[in-house]
């Protein structure tokens, strides 16, 4: 079979083939090709826009006190820790703008998930054009196809449904866009050595650092990208890509000093980080966890949205899937070290995947996963580049001179090849994309692949939970809570110590109506761990025993452990308010308010506190804004 030869490294004007392809590779020539591959991202990811709230958005928006808040959490969101309007607990996160395009998107749509899955299928189509733009230019010696299969690919690929179907991962989104934006204008810079370019590239960099933190691994792309595919001189290479550490500086400043503000530091446990687990060596059990994600690269036949505790086995050093991947790492980095010096574009997409891939791989740092995905969103590029340049490499193309689809109708293997991949690809995104409709449907679907993870039971046993409350019919209440609990029961066996599991299968018994069961799990779970949650949810079995010293103990409880529990406060006042307390009552509505300004029951209960104190005035007031905000209150 015929290999087709390299074009050439010297200046465009200095090479026939060079001249061709950069002639086929103006912004007029490119612009057609753009739209379809945005059209088609758009496309793959259509059936997700009448999705609702799923996963990770009810901590980042939906349940978020700070984005509810629209444009006037924007200040507090800029100078606290990702998930700080959720919980209050210390976290190791700043993503400060996918959180304010999220205010911004609550102060026009509130509660309306709508707008947030169009912006990420938008932003997401717009990425997808402007990664060919990026490869275009990058790639200028080589025919327009290749950056096209590329990009094709690369947005096809399914491992990319949690980053656009999970509104939440606009972070991922955003920094990879303003990523390529910035490796776009450093090209361009380096080319032309403007000064609006390397602006562009820097404020670029500067919005992709505060949209993820992992964007930081682009610091070693923009040589690299240099290096591989320009004449330009070492020593000027590295000149200017020192130049590119400066945004990064400015966010690791601004994030050292946010971070710094809390009171503890974020603990990471195994049930989120399988490799944290006793007796597996951690890069014994990161390699065994790249097993996985080579097989969702390569082979993505199943998805699944969690893999925590013990969804996959780990045994350290003697788990074949170490070994296996221990030595294919070595093999890969060997292939890509002889293509350094080469300068093959096969070396540059395999150390792409290495370099973009290395913070979540946990081998050089300990982050809040064994497994997601999304972390393969960035490091999908790496792979597509490698296999579209490896097919080019090794099945017979048409002449470079040709136009895009001249060339992609002439090769007929390679377009194949591409083809089938990407329509693999595609159909199993599309086809992924339902199981993220809601929380609901997404554990539901995934419990069945990953039945022997901890996280998952309990999660699904959650989403069983809330759909017996909510059942209006009582044989239908039944079926999905003792479901919920049988769930509830398989996390336990995996875990025994799994605290959080307690306190919801205590829900779980107490709308059963069994409060024995319920206040047994409850107690069980606070000794473990105490939460303000489930000295909450006791209270509501002392408010039913008509108990109210009690509840109001154990409200008490839960706003000292956790200052921001909305519902701690309304059922504190509310106990108090039952006892005739209304001085002591009307603080507690009103600190429950000050983080959800725009519940109705709260102006409510804080309207009738006032009105039973006797200062019907004020108690008006607020009950005419508690009837604004839900007409259904007014009796």
């Amino acid at each position: 079979m015929a290999k087709l030869q390299r074009p050439k490294r010297e200046a465009v004007s200095g090479s026939r083939t060079a001249t061709a392809a950069s002639t086929n590779k103006t912004s007029h020539g490119l612009l057609g090709p753009g739209l379809i591959l945005a059209a088609l991202a758009f496309l793959l990811f259509s059936n997700t826009l009448s999705h609702g709230w799923a996963l990770d958005d009810y901590s980042v928006i939906k349940d978020n006190y700070l984005t509810q808040q629209g444009t006037k959490g924007i200040s507090t969101l800029l100078k606290t820790e990702y998930r700080y309007g959720y919980w209050n607990s210390p976290g190791s996160l700043y993503r400060p703008l996918s959180l304010v395009m999220f205010a911004i998107e609550w102060q026009l749509f509130p509660d309306d998930p709508w707008i947030g899955h169009f912006m990420n299928v938008a932003l997401y189509s717009a990425s997808a054009m402007l990664l060919f733009f990026v490869l275009a230019r990058l790639l200028k010696n080589t025919n327009a196809a290749i950056p096209f299969c590329i990009t094709a690919l690369f947005i096809a690929h399914p491992t990319h449904v949690e980053v656009v179907a999970n509104i939440k991962s606009r972070d991922e989104i955003l920094a990879l866009l303003f990523s390529f934006s910035a490796l776009l204008f450093f090209v361009k810079y380096a080319d032309s050595k403007k000064t609006s370019s390397l602006l562009a590239a820097l404020i670029s960099y500067l919005l992709a650092m505060f949209s993820k933190e992992n964007a930081i691994t682009f610091l070693a792309v923009f040589p690299l990208a240099i290096y591989f595919f320009r004449e330009n001189s070492l020593s000027d290479n590295l000149k200017s890509s020192a130049l590119m550490i400066i945004p990064a500086l400015i966010f690791l400043a601004v994030r050292q000093k946010v971070l710094n503000g809390q009171s503890s530091t974020e603990l990471i446990s195994h049930l989120d980080n399988a490799i944290l687990q006793d007796g597996i060596p951690k890069l014994a059990g990161a390699l065994a966890m790249m097993f996985y994600y080579f097989k969702a690269l390569i082979f993505p036949l199943t998805m699944v949205s969690d893999m925590g505790y013990n969804a996959v086995p780990l045994s350290g050093w003697s788990d074949p899937k170490t070994l296996l991947m221990l030595l294919l790492n070595i093999a890969l980095l060997a292939m890509a070290y002889q293509g350094l010096r080469k300068k093959d574009p096969v070396a540059f997409g395999i150390l792409l995947f290495y370099i973009t891939f290395s913070i979540s791989s946990n081998i050089f740092l300990t982050i809040g996963t064994s497994y997601g995905e999304r972390l393969l969103y960035a490091a999908s590029l790496g792979f597509s580049f490698a296999f579209v340049f490896a097919l080019y490499k090794f099945v017979k193309t048409a002449d470079l001179n040709d136009n895009l689809f001249s060339f992609l109708g002439k090769s007929s293997a390679f377009t194949a090849i591409i083809a089938i991949f990407f329509l693999f690809f595609a159909v199993k995104t599309y086809t992924r994309n339902p199981a993220w409709k809601d929380s609901y449907t997404l554990y539901e679907t995934d419990v069945e692949t990953s039945s022997n993870g901890a996280k998952i039971n309990y999660h699904y046993g959650l989403e069983l939970t809330k759909k017996g409350r909510d059942a209006a019919d009582a044989s239908n209440k039944k079926m999905y809570l003792e479901k919920a609990i049988r769930h509830f029961e398989k996390a336990l066996s995996i875990s025994p110590g799994y605290h959080d599991v307690y306190g919801e299968m205590g829900l779980a018994y107490m709308y059963l109506g069994d409060n024995n069961k319920a206040m047994e799990n409850f107690r069980t779970s606070v000794e473990q761990t105490p939460d303000a949650k489930v000295y909450s949810n006791m209270g509501m079995i002392y408010f039913q025993q008509n108990n109210i010293q009690e509840a109001q103990r154990v409200y008490e409880k839960a706003i000292q452990i956790d200052n921001r529990y909305v519902d701690g406060y309304r059922n504190l006042g509310s106990a108090l308010a039952m006892q005739g307390k209304f001085a002591e009552a009307i603080p507690q509505f009103k600190k429950a308010i000050e983080f959800r300004p725009n519940e109705a029951i709260l102006y409510y209960f804080l309207g009738s506190a006032y009105r039973d104190s006797g200062d019907s005035e004020t108690g008006q007031q607020y009950l005419n804004k508690a009837y604004q905000l839900d007409p259904k209150l007014k009796k």
